[in-house]
């Protein structure tokens, strides 16, 4: 019962249109390849999530180190794609307002991009049986890699990655930090809704 309490505990979802953040570049560790229960949640953290609430255990394990560029982005968020509690990443459609002089030139001239935020907090904490905090990393680290591999692909056949950013969020006099790409807004249907 106290595991469903603190499931409860959840500070309302920030990523709503009309909310304005600025973002600094980040690039994620070297992924490596994953390890055989990498993902399983431990006894330890089993413990750990019906004892505490899903915003105290984001605390404890925040994001890894990776390295912060100087460039910055601010955007508006217009809508969501697909957001909300217990998705693995919210994807929000934005408005770019203002980007720094270090910022990529494919992003110099760009008003609208879509965040994809990889935020730890808003996963289901209390049915799933992985360490989220593992997954939502191990995520963000991929996509970021995949993107780079497949960079001549990127405005053809996948979207153009615009970067990879770290967001600082005020919480209780304190800051939390959670990581995201932005990348291009392609008009259209979600593949989710295609059958191939």
């Amino acid at each position: 019962m106290a595991g469903q309490l603190a499931y409860l505990e959840k500070p309302p979802l920030p990523y709503v249109p009309g909310q304005r953040f600025t973002v600094r570049a980040h690039s994620p560790l070297s992924l490596l390849p994953p390890k055989r229960g990498e993902y399983d949640l431990s006894p330890e953290a089993n413990k750990e999530r019906e004892r505490l609430s899903p915003l105290q255990r984001c605390l404890l394990h925040p994001p890894n180190g990776g390295s912060f560029g100087e460039s910055t982005v601010e955007f508006e968020i217009s809508h969501g794609i697909r957001h909300g509690k217990d998705h693995f990443s919210q994807i929000v459609a934005v408005n770019i307002l203002a980007t720094s002089s270090k910022s990529p030139k494919a992003l110099q001239n760009v008003t609208n991009a879509v965040a994809k935020i990889y935020d730890p907090l808003y996963i289901d904490h209390f049915d799933d049986d992985h360490d989220p905090f593992v997954y939502v990393e191990r995520g963000y680290a991929t996509k970021v890699a995949v993107y780079k591999r497949l960079a001549s692909l990127q405005g053809t056949v996948i979207p153009i990655l615009y970067g990879s950013y770290a967001l600082d969020l005020p919480i209780d006099g304190s800051t939390r930090s959670v990581r995201l790409i932005l990348m291009e807004h392609v008009q259209g249907l979600s593949m989710m809704y295609l059958k191939p």
